[in-house]
Order: structure tokens, then C-alpha cells, then sequence
């Protein structure tokens, strides 16, 4: 194991040094290498998610290539980088499933809805767009960025050239001016 570990350490460093030939012979070494850890890991995992991870595995390695430390041992950098992917990985199949569960619901919901429903909630929706439209740019601005589009403050500021407290402010303001006009506007 030491041996192989010397070898890994050695490849990883020519290929840092732009060695093609070297950056292939490791990827090739380390495939079964990333291979058991994964099952080792993820027993229950079926054939093609072990192959998606060790895919994700094999890219993530490329691309932190350049950030591996040649004085530090190759095999815990490397069992740090699956055990991290093999995270994420576990997530993103999570984050997956529950979408797809509210994407059946929601569409179990819609088939169940009756036409009047659906009407009325287009029409809510369009009332909406139309108060909004009519604020003021600011107001306008901080909706759409922050609260349509989802956008994190620091991006809309960047965005604005507003200040972050400028954006809350006209959050607060365009949402006092909202609920005051929709009962006027869904009464007429």
C-alpha cells in the first residue's frame, strides 16, 4: 500500500506539472481504487448510481487537481474527495425525490382542480403582476429580484446599486403598498 501510495503521489505531481501521459495512468489507477470505496460506502447503491458517483468522483478530481498539497499523503486527499461527492451525490437524489413527489402532487391537485379554481387563481395571479407593476421602480426592482426571482441579497444589490438596508426598505415598502391595494383590487 505504501508503494501504491508513492506511485498515486507521483503521478498526481507530474500531472500537476501539465504530464498528460501521467494524468492519464493516474485517472486509470485511481478508477477501481474510487470504485470500492464507493461500494464499500454506498452498498445498497444500484450499478448505475455507482457509476454516475464515480463519474461525478473522476470530475471533481480534475478539477481540484491543482488545489492537491504533493507534501500531504494522495490516498486521504482522495478518500476526501469521494466521501465529499458521495455526500453531495446523496443529497442531489434527495433534493430529486422530493421534487418529483410535489411535481405528482401538484399534478394530482391540477387534475382535481375544477376549471373555476384554476380561473381564480390566474385571475389572483394577474391581479398581482398588475399591483406590482404600478409600484415604484425601487419597490418594483426589490420584488422582482428578491422575491420573484429569488435572488439573495448580496446579488440584487449588485445588480441595483442599491444598498442592502435601501433594498429591505423598499421590500417593506412594496409589500405594505401590496397588502393595502389587493382587498381594493379583488373587490372591484
Amino acid at each position: 500500500m505504501v508503494a501504491k501510495e508513492k506511485e498515486l503521489r507521483a503521478l498526481m505531481q507530474e500531472a500537476q506539472d501539465g504530464n498528460e501521459g501521467a494524468y492519464c495512468r493516474l485517472m486509470r489507477e485511481i478508477r477501481p481504487i474510487i470504485c470500492r470505496i464507493i461500494k464499500r460506502q454506498r452498498t445498497t447503491a444500484s450499478e448505475s448510481d455507482c457509476e454516475d458517483l464515480l463519474q461525478e468522483v473522476l470530475l471533481k478530481v480534475h478539477a481540484a487537481k491543482a488545489t492537491y498539497d504533493s507534501g500531504r499523503p494522495f490516498m486521504p486527499w482522495l478518500k476526501t474527495v469521494v466521501m465529499n461527492q458521495a455526500i453531495d451525490f446523496v443529497r442531489k437524489q434527495r433534493r430529486q425525490r422530493v421534487l418529483i413527489t410535489l411535481s405528482d402532487d401538484i399534478a394530482t391537485q391540477l387534475a382535481d382542480d375544477s376549471a373555476h379554481d384554476a380561473f381564480n387563481r390566474y385571475e389572483a395571479a394577474s391581479t398581482v403582476r398588475k399591483l406590482v407593476s404600478r409600484l415604484p421602480i425601487c419597490q418594483r426592482s426589490a420584488i422582482e429580484l428578491l422575491k420573484l426571482r429569488e435572488l439573495s441579497l448580496s446579488e440584487a444589490t449588485i445588480l441595483t446599486g442599491m444598498s442592502a438596508s435601501a433594498l429591505k426598505d423598499s421590500i417593506h415598502r412594496a409589500l405594505i403598498s401590496l397588502r393595502v391595494a389587493l382587498p381594493r383590487a379583488t373587490s372591484i
